[in-house]
Formats: structure tokens, sequence, C-alpha cells
């Protein structure tokens, strides 16, 4: 247990993730959906004509996690599972 109960629904997807290849794409679905809503989020933040308080450098910073987020799915969703055997020279 990790102390925070808010993070455990994400510990149990990325332990799931690691056994089934359907799980592997839903985890990687919703880290796209996550990284696509924050991208949009803060560029609408930051760009946002009619409000004269921009997020500063928060906003910026906003759209990176985005794009962090949007990649690692991307990753996810491609990736294979991991090879149990082990490599040995004889």
């Amino acid at each position: 247990m990790t102390g925070m109960p808010w993070a455990a629904p994400g510990e149990a997807l990325v332990a799931l993730a690691n056994r089934s290849a359907r799980m592997r794409l839903v985890a990687g679905g919703a880290l796209i959906g996550l990284g696509i809503q924050t991208i949009l989020l803060f560029a609408g933040y930051e760009f946002y004509v009619q409000n004269p308080d921009h997020a500063g450098p928060g906003g910026a910073v906003g759209i990176l996690g985005g794009l962090l987020l949007l990649a690692a799915g991307l990753i996810a969703a491609a990736s294979r599972p991991g090879s149990t055997a082990v490599a040995g020279g004889a």
C-alpha cells in the first residue's frame, strides 16, 4: 500500500496491464484520453483570447505533461508483452 488511497485504482490497472493484452490496450487508451484532455485543458487556459489572466508557466508545463501522457499511452498501446524466457549462453 502506498499510503495514498486515491492511487489504488491506478496501481491495479498497471498490475493488470502487465498480464493481459486487453488491459494493456485499456491502459493505453486511458493514457491517450487523459493526455488529450490535459493538453486541451491547459491550452484553453493559456490561449483563451478573452481572458487577460493566463496560466503563466503552469500552462506550458501542463501542455508538456499532457504530451507526455499522450506519448506514454501510445507506447503502452503499441507495446508487446515482455518475454519470460531467460537468455543464457550455452
